[in-house]
């Protein structure tokens, strides 16, 4: 009973982080709705004030090196952070999957093909693959987006397949094809809903990754182009003031490791309800306690009294 209590309590624990994690990434998304109507003034506004304002001025959180305001831009860079996130992990998720599922079903020289080409995804150094994208197709958003989805691509096809491959010798899936059904009807039907958990679930602990890799691109250029806000092109710009206005760094730094935090929780706590093999689901604290009650030692006499009886 000890054991279950102790793993209770880390429940408990791990659903308060997660909804601390839903709660971050709940404030994000409102800031990238509600962002351009509650931003103080235009956030790429040139000589309203003065620079190099230290918080709390004219504006709240002070301006930057040419006078605009921080609190604007910081406001208006969620939007790029939350867009560059869940853009890169949908591109990851449509591709991957497509490629896992056709491998995983169909088998033969498919599964051959694109093995590989999942292998070779998988084995490119990451960050060089991603700046190599950008830099063929050019520096923006969506290029960036799909540098990352391209990087992630090859974690959601291994799963994709995996589940395919032990999905596909079920009795249901055997009956279909019996039936005539069509492997398009088979794939959409049975299939792709019977893969969506451990889909669920890298969705939720890529975001965090997906958003750090897009902030590595930003900073090194490869982002969003000036004058978009954007926390990557903010460290970069103010790492030159980082003795004389720290503030300037800390404000979009702060920003950007609360952003990924919260969608670690998130992936964490989407892990916990989704994942049937997580030893912090409520589903293995319940199977524990069924265990540890069945599993429970019977005395001598109390073997001879249920014989007798």
């Amino acid at each position: 009973m000890i054991g279950i209590r102790l793993r209770r309590l880390i429940l408990i624990r791990a659903n308060a982080l997660g909804w601390f994690g839903i709660g971050v990434c709940t404030l994000f998304v409102l800031l990238v709705i509600f962002g351009p109507l509650i931003e103080p003034v235009d956030a790429n506004k040139i000589g309203g004030t003065a620079p190099f304002l230290r918080p709390p001025s004219h504006y709240l959180l002070g301006t930057d090196e040419l006078g605009r305001s921080e609190l604007s831009r910081l406001i208006i860079a969620a939007r790029v952070a939350i867009l560059s996130a869940v853009e890169s992990v949908a591109i990851a998720f449509v591709l991957g999957t497509v490629m896992g599922v056709l491998a995983g079903y169909f088998g033969g020289w498919i599964d051959e093909i694109l093995s590989r080409v999942m292998d070779f995804l998988f084995s490119f150094p990451a960050y060089l693959l991603g700046i190599l994208v950008v830099v063929v197709l050019g520096p923006s958003l969506t290029h960036a987006a799909l540098a990352i989805g391209l990087v992630f691509t090859p974690q959601f096809g291994r799963i994709a397949r995996s589940a395919t491959e032990s999905g596909g010798s079920r009795g249901y899936i055997e009956v279909a094809q019996a039936c005539g059904r069509s492997k398009i009807w088979i794939l959409s039907r049975h299939i792709l809903p019977n893969i969506m958990s451990p889909l669920s679930v890298m969705i939720g602990l890529t975001l965090s990754n997906a958003e750090g890799a897009y902030a590595v691109l930003s900073y090194l250029g490869f982002g969003a182009p000036p004058p978009t806000p954007d926390y990557g092109t903010m460290l970069s710009a103010a790492q030159q003031y980082l003795t004389t206005d720290p503030w300037l760094t800390f404000l979009p730094a702060i920003a950007l490791v609360v952003l990924i935090v919260g969608f670690v929780f998130l992936g964490d706590w989407i892990r916990d309800r989704f994942d049937p093999h997580s030893t912090l689901s409520m589903s293995s604290v319940r199977a524990g306690a069924l265990h540890e009650t069945t599993v429970e030692p019977v005395s001598p006499g109390e073997e001879i009294l249920s014989g007798a009886g």
